[in-house]
């Protein structure tokens, strides 16, 4: 045990000369110089790599262990790149033997400290040169894909393997170039290649015969091989009719690819198989030719060396496109009219060469070839520079095609023409009129015979304006007269039921707004799916549409530009009618107080959504002419319609026209009907009101609906 010291020890006096004696004795004995500090945290480096890998390390290994303080400190005392510095210091740390190298893998040099390896002991570590892994790496990736491989094969292989990861894809090019100058590799043969490079190597040990690819390996190459077999067949069928072989179509090729049972992906795109083959028409060693029409754009093609004379182009389409345009022209020289989907169909089955031979089906085909553009990939829309078909227009989302740019004005003519027709029997416009003698409300078949009037005289502008057009064939025309004829006539009835409705005591307004109101199939489908089961369980909102269309008059959208603009509202053509979708749902799905004042709005109200001519029957001494308004209006949304049913609510002298113009307001999708529903359910001072209204609060909260009032 050491002494226990008690007192402090007292500094013992410094003898003179003591110091120099001390120093000279220092160098006496010691003939090695002292470390440089550099060197010393160079050293410290190295220990603490030797340590921590348990082996001699690099000079790169070393400068890993070196602090961000010591690397600076470095670069601050030589000029030299921190890795020239290390790699000095380190040999000039074995010349003063404190450090030692057993020796080099490829370019790289191993130390270790002599204090904390043994010299004796410490072998380079089993570690390959970049270049034997490399040589492995495209062992491995011939034996994974059983087959000569391309540099792009033997890249993707290493960057799937956590081994060889590590070596960057542009060492691994130049390290398989160098091996090949070795003879470690072999030049197998070369391909239409991609990305993935067009040599194929294999090591020279392995026999090529049996390592050379058996299925194509590039887009190029499969895109050649198909063309080979579908020209085997075009020679095959050539022989057997005694006739010469046609040129091929790029659509052809497209879908004989398709037709595989894993297709490429670059099918996705269809110009790819254009560029494909002019590419292989264009090398230096073309492999086909392309031929031409007069007077036809589509390009087809032949294998090189395939003379004119010895091919076949009557009768030879070049596409689909060309196969359609051709049964257009002919459905509408035999119909003598526009022509629809059905009309081309028709033309199809009579003549099988026709038939559009890739998977687009024949109304896609119809519709790419009357665009006025054509697409590219990443490229903008460009004219067409030949067009033969047409759109001439629609009826009833049912297009309209013709084959002569000059004669396409008869043509869309004849479509509108067809349109307003059809306008006219879907109108129910004189059913309509005969239903209004019927009205409880005078000024409600006043605005009813109004409505006639100015719906008809809408047609009636349509159709004379064809007519002024001089546009039309003769036959054409004839129709138009006719229609004209019942239009007038219609419009005559419409006058004279006007001139006996109109009350002669009452300010009615001098023209009815014609505008309805309607939803989007979009917009529908969030309020009627709650209530209509069907709804519910469709994919798209467009499915909406043919669900409802024979149910819920449909009218045309006055802000529609096309079904491809980027608004949706302004891509809809048609609307649903807002009050006759209200109509339908309360008939179908409501309550009884629902029901009944939907019963009485859609016999008064027909074709009217003209709430202006509802207001004169509120003000009516007559109880049930106002109860027949307040249910007008209760499916004809307005502003000025809430305020009066707001106002009957609260000040109209009957309890049931009260009750009826309560539910009505709330129905009306009123921001504070729930709130008069409270108050009425308080200060009402007939129980029939009251009482309807404290049974809407019960219900609710157990979540009934107002369409279940």
């Amino acid at each position: 045990m050491p002494p226990i010291i008690t007192s402090k020890p007292t500094k013992p006096r410094k003898q003179k000369g003591a110091g120099k004696r001390k120093h000279m004795t220092e160098s006496s004995t010691s003939k090695i110089p002292k470390i440089k500090a550099t060197h010393k945290i160079v050293l410290q480096a190295l220990e603490i790599a030797n340590l921590a890998l348990k082996r001699v390390v690099t000079v790169g290994e070393t400068i890993k262990a070196l602090t961000e303080r010591e690397v600076k400190e470095l670069q601050a005392s030589y000029a030299k790149s921190i890795d020239q510095s290390v790699s000095v210091i380190l040999s000039l740390l074995v010349k003063r033997g404190s450090a030692f190298s057993p020796g080099r893998i490829g370019k790289h040099r191993y130390y270790g400290s002599k204090s904390i390896l043994d010299p004796s002991d410490s072998l380079l570590p089993a570690i390959k040169s970049r270049r034997q892994r490399v040589l492995e790496l495209v062992r491995r990736s011939v034996t994974e894909l059983n087959r000569a491989v391309r540099v792009g094969d033997v890249i993707d292989y290493a960057a799937g393997s956590p081994e060889f990861g590590n070596i960057p894809s542009e060492l691994i090019t130049r390290d398989i170039l160098g091996l090949v100058t070795t003879k470690a590799i072999s030049l197998v043969s070369t391909i239409r290649g991609d990305e993935r490079g067009f040599n194929l190597y294999l090591p020279s040990e392995l026999d090529p015969v049996l390592y050379t690819p058996k299925e194509p390996l590039t887009w190029l190459e499969l895109v050649a091989q198909t063309f080979s077999e579908v020209w085997a067949d075009h020679e095959k069928e050539a022989k057997a009719s005694g006739a010469r072989p046609k040129p091929i179509t790029t659509s052809q090729i497209r879908a004989r690819l398709r037709s595989q049972p894993n297709p490429h992906s670059n099918l996705d795109d269809p110009q790819t198989v254009v560029s494909a083959l002019i590419q292989l028409a264009s090398t230096d060693y073309p492999l086909i030719r392309k031929i031409h029409r007069e007077g036809e754009r589509s390009v087809r093609w032949v294998p090189m060396g395939m003379l004119d004379e010895d091919i076949e182009t009557v009768d030879s389409y070049a596409s689909d496109i060309e196969r359609i345009s051709e049964a257009i022209d002919r459905a509408v020289k035999r119909l003598g009219r526009p022509v629809t989907s059905s009309d081309v169909q028709d033309e199809v089955d009579r003549d099988s060469s026709l038939r559009p031979a890739g998977k687009s089906n024949l109304v896609n085909v119809i519709s790419e070839a009357a665009k006025e553009t054509i697409w590219a990939k990443d490229l903008p829309r460009r004219p067409k520079v030949i067009r033969r078909v047409f759109r001439a227009g629609s009826i009833k989302d049912t297009s309209y095609y013709f084959n002569d740019a000059k004669s396409l004005p008869s043509a869309k003519s004849y479509v509108a023409l067809r349109q307003l027709e059809l306008t006219w029997e879907e109108s129910g416009i004189l059913e309509d009129l005969e239903g209004a003698k019927l009205c409880s409300l005078p000024t409600v078949a006043t605005g009813r015979a109004m409505m006639a009037a100015a719906e008809i005289n809408h047609i009636l502008e349509g159709v004379v304006g064809l007519l002024k057009s001089n546009e039309m064939e003769e036959s054409t025309r004839e129709d138009a007269l006719a229609l004209r004829r019942k239009l007038n006539s219609a419009l005559k009835d419409a006058k004279d039921k006007f001139s006996s409705y109109a009350p002669e005591d009452s300010n009615l307004h001098a023209q009815v707004v014609p505008e309805v109101s309607g939803w989007t199939a979009a917009e529908l489908l969030p309020i009627i799916s709650p209530l209509y089961t069907a709804a519910r369980n469709i994919d798209r909102t467009s499915q909406l549409i043919p669900l409802l269309e024979k149910s819920i008059r449909r009218v045309p959208n006055p802000t529609y530009e096309n079904r491809f603009a980027s608004e949706a509202r302004a891509a809809a053509e048609f609307l649903f009618d807002r009050t006759d979708a209200l109509l339908y749902m309360a008939l179908t799905f409501g309550g009884r107080e629902c029901r009944l004042q939907a019963r009485f709005a859609r016999n008064e109200l027909g074709l009217l959504r003209d709430p202006r001519f509802i207001f004169p029957a509120l003000v009516s001494s007559d109880f049930h002419r106002r109860l027949i308004g307040v249910s007008c209006l209760a499916f004809l949304w307005s502003d000025e319609g809430n305020v009066q049913l707001k106002r009957l609510a609260v000040e109209d002298p009957d309890p049931g026209v009260r009750q009826s113009s309560l539910w009505a307001y709330w129905f009306s999708n009123n921001e504070d009907g729930w709130e008069l529903i409270n108050r009425r359910a308080q200060d009402d001072p007939d129980e029939i009101v009251w009482s309807f209204a404290q049974h809407v609060i019960l219900e609710s909260t157990q979540g009934s609906t107002k369409w279940e009032f």
